[in-house]
């Protein structure tokens, strides 16, 4: 049995099942189970170490994410990102990508 994977958006399917499944059918067969899965997106905390990995390397990044920062009040970017703060260490991120340190 083949199995043929759908990728799911977050609106719903990118094709309805039924007319996905009579396409695939008449290419390979009624031998045939589809499997649905969610696309994976990424998390806001992937965006910005991505970011900021461009800028100054992943093991730098890692560091500066996971430091207490003065610039935070002592906080550390990944817990502001995980209360949802996330624009306001994009901000940052920006800033330095801009070469603007102040």
């Amino acid at each position: 049995m083949q199995t043929c994977i759908v990728k799911v958006r977050k609106d719903g399917l990118l094709a309805p099942p039924k007319k996905v499944r009579e396409q695939l059918r008449r290419r390979v067969g009624d031998d045939l189970e589809i499997v649905m899965r969610p696309r994976r997106t990424k998390t806001p905390l992937e965006e910005v170490r991505e970011k900021l990995s461009d800028l100054v390397g992943p093991e730098e990044a890692q560091r500066w994410l996971h430091a207490p920062l003065a610039l935070f009040e002592g906080r550390r970017p990944v817990d502001l990102i995980k209360q949802g703060e996330v624009d306001r260490i994009m901000q940052i991120v920006v800033r330095l990508e801009e070469g603007i340190h102040n």
